[in-house]
């Protein structure tokens, strides 16, 4: 749940921000609702008329929240921190949502690390942006010390996570939410939507003319698209340096911290991926921040169906990676 100023990459092109319904001359009615959640502004536009499944898909992800939010003492997530260092019992969904990030963490070489948790807390990083000095460097390295995922034990169901050591689903969990989304619509029959969760989103079928659904990545810098992309039966999720941030003499200091040095990944600006579920487009759109540009082919011919979308610190835009 990525918290803090929030700059939306990804835009519909043809999309209605209104809660209005509309008739669309060549197609049935579409609706459009819009909500707000996870941090974020979760908007929905789909063919027909079922304000049960609104309700459905608004409950779905106000219960993730609630489930996996860190900031929230009540949460699984929270529960798993307090008893670190001793084995303890996941429910089903929990020790699934785990092993996806742990997957990830493998996948990426630990470039996506679940277990970061104590660095982001050092850093502060809450949605406080502004200027402010960053964390010695004698904390840094010994906060590292309680960052590997590497250390955390899943067997099953049963966890062992190192006291002293915290996990973060952060990096996942809105991505599942839109998942989680996504199967409520089709199990209802609907054939065409969209969902935008600030920037994670699936698009399914065809959007109000017809036509693949049409989004763009917007240059978090300055003006402009940098590239329009159609998507149909895919996911798109993007992390950059625009989320959560602070100036401190000059430099930007971002929350897509590496797991190897304590400090923010310095490659990209922003990183949008595509796959063929929003949880992996999340996790990936983390894990390829911290890819050095020289490193991304190698990494990206090891998961076929993935697309990646960068910019560059310099504001060159990378698409043929």
């Amino acid at each position: 749940m990525r918290r803090g100023l929030l700059l939306l990459l990804l835009i519909a092109l043809s999309w209605s921000c209104t809660h209005k319904r509309s008739e669309k001359a060549e197609t049935s009615k579409f609706s459009s609702f819009t909500f707000f959640t996870m941090d974020t502004v979760v908007e929905v536009q789909y063919r027909g008329e079922k304000p049960e499944v609104e309700g459905m898909v608004k409950r779905e992800f106000e219960r993730l929240y609630a489930k996996y939010s860190p900031s929230l003492s009540t949460s699984a997530t929270s529960r798993i921190n307090r008893e670190a260092g001793a084995v303890r019992e996941l429910d089903g969904e929990s020790a699934y949502l785990l092993s996806q990030a742990l997957l990830y963490s493998r996948l990426s070489e630990g470039r996506f690390d679940v277990t970061v948790k104590p660095l982001v807390d050092l850093w502060g990083f809450q949605g406080k942006n502004g200027d402010r000095p960053p964390p010695g460097r004698e904390r840094v390295l010994e906060t590292l010390k309680r960052v590997s995922y590497k250390r955390v034990v899943l067997e099953g169901r049963r966890l062992f996570l190192p006291e002293g050591m915290g996990i973060d689903l952060g990096g996942i969990a809105k991505g599942y939410a839109v998942d989680r989304a996504r199967d409520l619509f089709r199990r209802a029959g609907v054939k065409d939507f969209l969902i935008n969760a600030g920037g994670d989103l699936w698009a399914e079928g065809k959007n109000p003319g017809g036509e693949p659904w049409r989004v763009g990545v917007q240059n978090p810098r300055g003006e402009g698209i940098l590239r329009v992309l159609s998507l149909s039966g895919k996911a798109v999720a993007t992390s950059g340096d625009y989320q959560r941030f602070f100036l401190w003499e000059g430099r930007r200091y971002h929350h897509l911290l590496s797991p190897f040095t304590g400090y923010p990944f310095p490659f990209w600006t922003s990183m949008t991926v595509e796959a063929e579920s929003c949880i992996k487009a999340d996790a990936l759109a983390t894990a390829f921040s911290g890819v050095e540009p020289g490193r991304v082919k190698a990494l990206l011919d090891k998961l076929p169906g993935v697309r990646l979308y960068a910019l560059r610190p310099d504001l060159s835009f990378e698409d043929d990676l």
